[in-house]
C-alpha cells in the first residue's frame, strides 16, 4: 500500500506541476473509476497522495517567491500561514475524497458487471 501511495504521489506531483490547481480532482475521479480495489483502500490511497503532493507543491511555491501572496491571503482571513496551509490540505482531502468516491460509485453502477 505504501508503494502505491508513493507512485500515486509522484504522479500527482508531476501532473499538478503542469496543470491548474483544480486538476487533482480529475486525477482523483479517474483513479476512483480505474483502480480495482476496495473503496476504503482506494479513498485512502487517493486522499493521502493528493494531500502529500499538494503540501509539497505548496511549500515549494511558498519558498520560490510565494511568501508575499500567501501572507496577504493569510492576513485577509486573519489566520497564520501555517493554519492557511492546514486549511488548504483539509480542502484538498475533502475534494479528493468526494471525487474518488464519486468515481467509485460510477464504476460500481456503470462499469462493473453485476
Amino acid at each position: 500500500m505504501i508503494l502505491h501511495i508513493l507512485y500515486t504521489t509522484i504522479f500527482f506531483t508531476l501532473f499538478m506541476s503542469i496543470t491548474p490547481w483544480w486538476a487533482f480532482m480529475i486525477i482523483s475521479l479517474s483513479m476512483g473509476i480505474l483502480f480495482n480495489m476496495e473503496t476504503k483502500n482506494k479513498i485512502t490511497l487517493v486522499t493521502s497522495s493528493a494531500s502529500i503532493s499538494w503540501g509539497g507543491c505548496f511549500i515549494l511555491r511558498y519558498y520560490q517567491g510565494g511568501e508575499l501572496i500567501t501572507s496577504r491571503i493569510a492576513s485577509m482571513f486573519e489566520v497564520n500561514v501555517s493554519i492557511l496551509f492546514a486549511l488548504t490540505i483539509l480542502i484538498v482531502v475533502v475534494i479528493s475524497f468526494l471525487s474518488c468516491y464519486i468515481g467509485d460509485l460510477f464504476r460500481e453502477e456503470y462499469i462493473e458487471v453485476k
